[in-house]
Formats: structure tokens, C-alpha cells, sequence
């Protein structure tokens, strides 16, 4: 098949005449300008484009297509170069040959993955006994995914890599899906017990990295108690959220930490001024326990006495102060105490 192209003056027709030579070129009244692309052998492949109107100058993309068992081998003539397809640019007469090596042993390329491999002939050796090729594989991935290696009768991962056909061959590319991969980090505030990510135990000086899609899970236990009881607020950070495990899929990098606020239980006293414990009344907390049953630590609270009869309060004591009744005190650890005094009674003689 051959690609014949003619210009005369500054305007270039490019046709695609499928038995004929260039001197049967129709004449347009000039002499003409004549060049042809060829394939070589013809039996091997064809070239392209179909017919084209260029002017002079201007750049056309040719196209060497192999038959079956056949190899582009490169092109030669007023060209040359194994790019394939490659611009040319129409500036002069041009005589192009496309050319194509048979393989004599077949050469069977598979994919693994997503992508193709080209093939282009870089040596060529005729023996008494064979004809024997060397073959320059190329791997070209597809989009988002990466060439891994070859397998078969080819190995390693260099791209592209070249193979001798002496026999039989058979060469797997194997691509690769790219998949991102992001960080979950954990900065830690203040106080907490045992974190764990996916059910494993939280070390800080470990990378934590998963591939993006993966669904996380962290929960966050609190510290020992000692006096303060510390119970989970929230997930702060790159995710906001009060639950506790927490799950998310993980599609960037993330950071977040665990919030622990200290809880305590209120404890009130008495006794009279005297020592005597648990005598001359009782304390009443007006205000509501914040979260099961607890106060927040140092959480503003109010607090009564109430007096038995017979009695009158006189001041708060321990980690409660002042003498007001009642009285706005903070939730400790340590507890409170109301102190209570006895009403001494008058007696009047006759």
C-alpha cells in the first residue's frame, strides 16, 4: 500500500492510492512535485492517514500499522526515526518506507492490569539456521494505575526492556493500580488511657498509614482512676465528633486527639463545732450531677445546710468555705463539710 502526496506551488494533496505509482498522478497544469510513503515489505503492514489536503509546510502525523506476526521496524528514506505515529512536515519531494520485519518465532505479549506494550525491532541478524530479532518491549500504563514488572521470559522492572527472539517467547507486563495511601495521626493533649486504632494497640512511635478507602475505627479509653474520674467529651481535630469508637473512611491525611474531662463525686460532712461527726444536720446539693452521677472537676455547684432542731449552721469546712447558706462551691476531690453548733436553750427563774 503506499501514500502518495504531490504538491505544486505552495499547495500539497496527500492521496491514498492503493496499486499505483507516482507517475499516475493526475496533472494540475504544473510540473508537480512527487513523493510517496510506502510500506516495506507490503505484506507487512500498512501507513496512514487516508487522504488529506496539507499545504506546503504545514505537518502531517504518519502511522505504521503491522500485520499480524509482522514488526514495525522503523522508517526509512527522506525519514528516519521509530517513532510511531511521527509528524512530518511537507517542505520538499519526500520518499518514505515504512519498514516491517516478520517474526519468525512468535512473540506473545500479555497484559496484567490495565495498559498495552509496544514493540519496535532495534537489531536485526540473519543466520544460515534463523532469523533472529532483538525487541524493545515498552509498557504504558493506563491511567491511574503504574507499570510493576515483567514476568515470563522477561523479568525485572526496567521500562522499557529489550528481549532477543531467538525462539518462542511469551512476556507479561504486570501494571499496578495506584492507590494513595494516607496517615492517621494522633496528637494527644492531656490525659488518656489505651488508644486503638482498628483494633490494634495505639504505639506513638509508629507510622500509621492505610490505603485510601480504608474504614477506621479508634476508640480511646480513659487514664486509671485515682481521685479524678476522667470521662470521654470528644474527637477533636480533623474530625469533630462525640463518639467514642469513632469510624470514618479515610480519604486524606488525619489528625485528631481525644478529649478526657475530669468528673468527680461530691462529698459533704458534718460534724459540731465540738468534733462530733455526723451530727447536727444535713447538706442538700441543689444543682444536677453533669454526666452519671459525677460533677465536673472544680464545676460551680450550690450547696445547703439544713440544721436539726435544735441546732444552727455555722461554716463550711475542708474544701468548702465561707459561711454563706447556702453557699456556691466547687466540685473537689477532697470533700466538703458543714459545720453545725448546738442551740443552747434559756431557762428563767420564778
Amino acid at each position: 500500500m503506499k501514500v502518495l502526496f504531490t504538491f505544486a506551488a505552495a499547495t500539497i494533496s496527500v492521496f491514498i492510492l492503493s496499486s499505483c505509482s507516482p507517475g499516475s498522478l493526475p496533472s494540475v497544469g504544473n510540473p508537480l512535485s512527487q513523493g510517496t510513503i510506502t510500506a516495506e515489505p507490503e505484506e507487512g503492514g500498512t501507513v496512514s492517514p487516508e487522504i488529506v489536503d496539507v499545504s506546503k509546510g504545514d505537518e502531517i502525523e504518519i502511522t505504521a500499522t503491522p500485520n499480524e506476526n509482522w514488526v514495525f521496524a522503523g522508517w526509512r528514506g527522506d525519514y528516519a526515526g521509530s517513532d510511531n505515529p511521527s509528524i512530518i512536515t511537507v517542505n520538499s519531494d519526500k520518499n518514505i518506507t515504512a519498514y516491517f520485519i516478520k517474526r519468525v518465532y512468535p512473540l506473545t505479549v500479555n497484559v496484567m492490569g490495565e495498559g498495552i506494550v509496544t514493540e519496535e525491532v532495534v537489531q536485526e541478524r540473519t543466520t544460515d539456521y534463523s532469523h533472529v530479532i532483538m525487541v524493545e518491549l515498552t509498557a504504558l500504563p493506563a491511567n491511574d494505575w503504574t507499570f510493576s514488572h515483567w514476568d515470563g521470559d522477561l523479568g525485572g522492572s526496567d521500562n522499557p526492556q529489550r528481549i532477543i527472539i531467538d525462539s518462542g517467547k511469551s512476556v507479561t507486563a504486570v501494571f499496578e493500580k495506584i492507590v494513595e495511601t494516607y496517615s492517621v495521626i494522633l496528637n494527644i493533649h492531656g490525659p488518656v488511657g489505651r488508644i486503638y486504632i482498628n483494633g490494634e494497640d495505639y504505639d506513638p512511635s509508629l507510622e500509621y498509614e492505610y490505603e485510601q478507602g480504608t474504614q477506621i475505627e479508634i476508640y480511646a479509653y480513659p487514664p486509671p482512676e485515682k481521685y479524678i474520674i476522667y470521662l470521654f467529651h470528644q474527637w477533636e481535630g480533623d474530625i469533630n465528633s462525640e463518639d467514642n469508637p469513632v469510624l470514618f473512611t479515610l480519604n486524606s491525611d488525619v489528625t485528631l486527639y481525644p478529649v478526657f474531662m475530669p468528673y468527680t463525686n461530691v462529698i459533704v460532712w458534718t460534724r459540731s463545732v465540738g468534733g462530733d461527726q455526723g451530727v447536727g444536720g444535713e447538706v442538700i446539693i441543689h444543682t444536677p450531677p453533669a454526666r452519671q452521677g459525677l460533677y465536673e472537676f472544680e464545676q460551680e455547684i450550690e450547696v445547703e445546710a439544713v440544721p436539726d432542731n435544735g441546732w444552727e449552721f455555722v461554716e463550711w469546712n475542708l474544701s468548702f468555705t465561707g459561711s454563706d447558706n447556702p453557699s456556691i462551691q466547687k466540685a473537689d476531690v477532697t470533700p466538703g463539710e458543714a459545720v453545725f453548733r448546738r442551740i443552747e436553750s434559756l431557762s428563767f427563774g420564778q
